[in-house]
């Protein structure tokens, strides 16, 4: 009996020890897990944006009412956070009936005697309580100077079609996202821990009119075919401008390819992804030009900045500028020529086609000269797109020889060109005398040449004749 005890005793110590085993699996197990869920509880999180306004004594509700048919964003507050981070308040009017959410905000954070730079920076919605919006601006980074500047110029959000309207003019055109002006200098200082801010209006300038295309230049004769389009956006403001001498303009491309063949049919087109760009215009930067390397090829340059007025009369003998284009221009005050894109098609065992789109144009900053006085504002502007079709096309030296040729023949009167046509006859006349004259000539060569070796035979022949 004691040999089966111990069997017994010794059977329950080893299930004793794998239940020891399994309770230790399960407590690894579980912690593993608690601190997967401790993280995840310690990610960052945003108070609520009614609680935030309320800080301030001085907000009410009562000041900011719902109404159905206001479609606006209004920035009424910000704020920083610890993190460095930067907050945007939003009031929507018709948030409860139709939810409406910012894209975009635009604004400068200017130091003291450096020029202001506007850019646009994404938002990312925070928090929403009834018609109040909280928005963390994104690539900003809160500056670990004392006192801080922010300079917002307008806010954005996206086009929607029920409630905005598109742009009127005969050349199509795409808002691709509505602008709002805010127009406030935010002054933040940290004075023993606290932070004081102050806002007071600022200076902008507005777009009130605005057309975005790009004109097409032929490079000349190649294997393929080779154009430059070169974009423009023009458009008028609410200030009256006298010299333009610097711009700021920023844009989407998208790499577009499409082929499509007899054989294999067509493909849907292979569009890449939205880049950002961003180019400063005048200074260093005051001139673009085509490549115009192909055969027959003729080069353009044109002035990146140039008034409307300037423009037209400069280019329009080179360009195929229709009445609907000078009627658009017309509405217009500066042109600005802000980049210039390849467009290939190549044609084989099918059609290939390779260019850029661009789109979501928008003006940023000018800097301008009016009555002797020199301004940087930044700009309140809409983003939009142009359409596919080029505005223009310039002239090509067949081109330009066709409208020499033209030219020539409408200033011709019946007696010049009764004489034109008797120069021609006599022209062609002399010319197959002359040609009847050579050919003679080189049939007598030609034939004196093949019977050269006969000749020179017979000759021999006879020499042989008269020694034998």
């Amino acid at each position: 009996m004691k040999t089966k005890t111990n069997k017994k005793n010794k059977y329950l110590w080893i299930f004793a020890a794998f239940l020891f085993v399994l309770f230790m699996l399960f407590e690894s197990v579980f912690s593993i897990i608690a601190k997967a869920d401790e993280t995840e509880t310690q990610s960052p999180t945003y108070t609520n944006v009614i609680d935030d306004l309320e800080k301030d004594e001085s907000f009410s509700v009562d000041k900011y009412p719902a109404i159905v048919d206001d479609y606006s964003l209004q920035v009424i507050q910000i704020a920083e956070s610890t993190d460095k981070e930067l907050f945007v308040y939003v009031y929507q009017p018709s948030k409860v009936t139709k939810p409406l959410t910012a894209t975009t905000i635009r604004l400068a954070t200017p130091a003291v005697g450096v020029d202001s730079e506007w850019r646009d920076y994404d938002l990312s919605l925070l928090s929403s309580h009834g018609v109040f919006d909280k928005y963390k601006v994104n690539g900003v980074t809160v500056k670990e100077s004392s006192v801080r500047y922010y300079d917002i110029t307008a806010i954005h959000r996206a086009f929607d079609s029920t409630i905005d309207t598109q742009t009127d003019f005969n050349y199509d055109q795409t808002i691709n996202e509505m602008v709002f002006k805010v127009a406030q200098l935010w002054k933040l200082e940290t004075k023993n821990g606290h932070v004081f801010y102050n806002v007071e209006a600022t200076e902008t300038i507005e777009i009130t009119n605005k057309l975005v295309g790009y004109i097409k230049y032929d490079e000349g004769f190649k294997f393929y075919s080779d154009t430059c389009d070169s974009h423009f956006v023009a458009f008028s403001t609410d200030k009256p401008i006298d010299t333009l001498l610097e711009a700021d303009v920023e844009y989407y491309t998208q790499s577009y390819t499409w082929f499509t063949g007899s054989i294999v049919g067509s493909s849907e087109p292979t569009i890449g992804k939205p880049v950002k760009q961003f180019t400063t215009l005048g200074g260093e930067n005051a001139s673009g030009s085509n490549t115009g390397d192909g055969l027959f090829g003729k080069k353009y340059t044109w002035k990146r900045i140039e008034s409307v007025k300037d423009f037209v009369a400069d280019e329009k003998e080179d360009l195929n500028l229709t009445n609907g284009n000078l009627e658009d221009l017309e509405k217009m005050d500066w042109i600005l020529r802000f980049a210039e894109t390849s467009h290939t098609v190549t044609v084989g065992q099918g059609t290939y086609i390779d260019k850029t789109l661009v789109s979501s144009v928008t003006v940023l900053r000018l800097n301008f000269v009016t009555q002797g006085e020199t301004y940087n504002l930044g700009v309140v502007d809409n983003k939009q797109t142009g359409s596919d079709e080029p505005f223009a096309e310039a002239d090509t030296l067949f081109d330009d020889f066709v409208e020499w040729l033209d030219e020539w023949w409408q200033g011709l009167d019946i007696l010049s060109i009764l004489l034109a046509l008797l120069g021609l006859v006599l022209l062609f006349t002399l010319a197959g005398n002359i040609i009847n004259v050579l050919l003679g000539f080189a049939f007598k060569v030609l034939w004196w040449i093949i019977g050269l070796p006969f000749t020179l035979l017979g000759w021999l022949f006879g020499l042989f004749r008269k020694r034998k």
